[in-house]
């Protein structure tokens, strides 16, 4: 991993006026920042922002300079972890005396592969009861997070018991869609959604740099996360939104 310290340092507008006292008092959302990013190796880059700027703002000027994507950027202040992305940074209380450290993390297996942080591939699988299982209808990835889901089913979770194998698969008339989202954790969340009976049933996974793991399982009910993967922020997140069903799960419906 590749550390990196950000020193900032305030550009008052005032600047090249003397000692001429400012008529109206700047807002504090007007200051800009010179934010200069600086990793172990000496390399070194100069990014201009402001107050307004959110912390998404940010990340992305941070890959314009330095190539890292989103994703695998880990800002922290001190030991705490900057996680929401549409904060400004007056809001997470960085200003002109503040240190900020860049912890570029690995990225999750076949990020390179999606050309969004967060989508869907509708049908990815046809509908009707799949034998042979049709291997080449996913990528190299997509399969693996299908044997994740059927190492699930294997395990004999409760909530699992479709037949859903890597040689077969009963998935009823509509087929599965694949949904994912790449959240501040470093992780890609994978949801795999089909209506057999036209009831939902579905899959969670989790992916990182090395693994693909089923997490949860999901029906007309919402999301149920397996024991060893309850709680946490992010797993909090994705149940108060709702994700990928917010339309049916969102707790305020």
């Amino acid at each position: 991993r590749i550390c990196a310290v950000f020193c900032c340092t305030v550009k008052s507008r005032c600047a090249g006026m003397g000692n001429k006292p400012s008529q109206q008092p700047i807002a504090s959302a007007e200051v800009t920042f010179t934010i200069k990013v600086q990793t172990l190796n000496g390399e070194a880059c100069c990014i201009d922002t402001s107050l307004r700027a959110t912390l998404s703002d940010l990340k992305t000027q941070i890959q314009k300079q330095l190539g890292h994507a989103p994703s695998s950027q880990k800002l922290m202040v001190g030991e705490m972890q900057l996680q929401d992305a549409n904060a400004a940074l007056s809001d997470l209380g960085i200003g002109a005396d503040s240190v900020l450290s860049l912890v570029v993390i690995q990225e999750p297996l076949g990020q390179s592969k999606l050309d969004k942080v967060h989508g869907k591939k509708t049908n990815i699988l046809p509908g009707g009861y799949l034998d042979p299982f049709p291997r080449n209808k996913l990528n190299e990835f997509e399969f693996m997070s299908w044997q994740a889901v059927c190492k699930a089913h294997e395990a004999g979770h409760s909530s699992l018991f479709m037949e859903w194998t890597e040689d077969i698969a009963d998935l009823g008339e509509s087929g599965a869609d694949l949904y994912w989202t790449t959240r501040s954790d470093g992780h890609r969340y994978e949801y795999w959604s089909a209506a057999p009976g036209d009831n939902e049933y579905g899959v969670l996974i989790r992916v990182d740099a090395n693994s693909m793991v089923a997490i949860g399982s999901g029906s007309d009910d919402g999301l149920e996360i397996f024991k060893d993967f309850v709680g946490g922020e992010v797993i909090e997140e994705l149940i108060r939104e709702g994700w990928p069903r917010p339309n049916f799960w969102k707790e305020d419906n």
